[in-house]
């Protein structure tokens, strides 16, 4: 159970995990419109996302081997205020490689946020009560997606794709003020040391056969869930003919349901362990992955549904691999471990948002009078091969559950 205080905490790195969280999946809805706005591919699209992770993942690897040297609120609200900087950069970017760039300052910057904050919470939280505040913690991807990315969408539709940045800009001020006066200053515990002992030291956490499994788990999990999730957006528009004012109640109804599980999920793994309930829910989840990448229906009630449980099980598998992985390591090492793994996590979510790219392709749609029927201004070409994303997410997913089975869970 929480205690006042950790509850605060926890709802403060909740906010700011939001605010780092929506700057990303933001730009996968606003697919259909920055692929007509710049006129680029998919694979250049999928640059764009996989950009963003690559730069947070080389920068947070080589800063994390400092991670553990500074004082962790400092070096939040620093990285923080760098973080929305970078996101205005996106806004006023004025062509795709404009864009790009600003894509990887964001990245850089908020990789770092995603470490200190996960650290802080390692920190701070007592250990029976550290699945619920990563349960809370967690939600901020559902809460961006029910909250955050319908209204950058209506901002993007009604004004202009910019508006979506600026938004988060202004919100990220504001907790930024919020961080400054609730989060509890904590001191570092070592001196700082050189650049190679420090990598030499990352070598030695992934020796440890736990350390290993448990990045090597975080990384199957989340490369299942980002080759599929980056083109979702563009395969609801133009394979099931979704008006793009729509995509709002995907990220709507999946968010609703996300947030509302994410705290019972983690309270489950402090009750039954992380282990049982990550087995659960990653069997279950294969059945919606599986529907929802083959849909042929133009119903929007079916869509939202699959969408829905697509997005509330991708999300709630990521609770008990979280807590499991920040609770892998000693206190001493936790800075460093969270970067290495938050790293690795975004380089994988790079490597499978590129990918997708190159596995769907875009085809023209031959004019038929049924297609001019349901078309609008987005359906002069669909997405090929979508279907092929769902059957590497489902061998992912098998892959996750027997490395799981590695991790000896008594010297936890």
């Amino acid at each position: 159970m929480l205690s006042k205080k950790e509850k605060k905490i926890s709802f403060l790195l909740t906010a700011i995990q939001f605010a780092n969280v929506l700057d990303f999946v933001v730009m996968m809805p606003l697919a259909p419109l920055l692929l007509k706005y710049f006129s680029i591919n998919m694979v250049q699209f999928g640059l764009l996302v996989s950009s963003y992770n690559i730069s947070s993942g080389v920068v947070g690897l080589i800063a994390g081997c400092w991670l553990d040297y500074f004082e962790r609120k400092k070096l939040l609200l620093v990285t923080f205020f760098l973080f929305i900087l970078a996101t205005l950069l996106c806004a006023i970017a004025g062509d795709f490689y404009a864009l790009l760039i600003a894509r990887i300052l964001a990245g850089a910057f908020g990789g770092l946020v995603s470490s200190s904050s996960y650290a802080i919470l390692g920190d701070s939280i007592s250990p029976g009560a550290k699945g619920e505040a990563t349960g809370i913690m967690m939600s901020s991807f559902s809460i961006a997606s029910v909250l955050g990315v319908p209204l950058g969408l209506i901002l993007a539709t009604t004004y202009d794709w910019r508006a979506s940045f600026y938004f988060i800009v202004l919100l990220g001020l504001g907790i930024l003020f919020c961080a400054y006066k609730i989060l509890p200053t904590i001191q570092p515990e070592k001196n700082q040391i050189s650049v190679s002992e420090m990598f030499q030291r990352y070598l030695t956490l992934l020796k440890t056969k736990n350390l290993f499994y448990g990045v090597l788990l975080l990384v199957s999990v989340s490369f299942s869930s980002f080759i599929i999730i980056p083109f979702m957006s563009a395969y609801c528009v133009h394979n099931l003919h979704m008006d793009p004012q729509q995509l709002k109640y995907i990220y709507l109804f999946g968010g609703f349901f996300t947030f509302f599980s994410s705290r019972p999920v983690g309270k489950l793994c402090d009750s039954f362990g992380e282990k049982k309930v990550f087995d659960v829910i990653m069997i279950i989840s294969i059945i919606p992955i599986l529907i929802f990448t083959n849909l042929k229906t133009q119903n929007l009630g079916i869509v939202l549904f699959f969408s829905t449980m697509f997005m509330m099980f991708t999300s709630s598998r990521f609770i008990p691999v979280m807590t499991l992985v920040n609770s892998l390591s000693l206190a001493k090492d936790r800075g460093t471990y969270l970067s290495l793994a938050n790293s690795m996590r975004t380089f994988t979510i790079a490597f499978a948002a590129y990918l997708a790219g190159h596995i769907v392709t875009q085809k023209k749609v031959v004019s038929t009078v049924a297609t001019l029927a349901v078309s609008n201004n987005f359906t002069e070409y669909y997405i090929d091969g979508f279907w092929k994303t769902g059957i590497i997410s489902v061998v992912m997913t098998i892959v996750s559950l027997i490395v799981i089975k590695k991790i000896n869970f008594h010297r936890i």
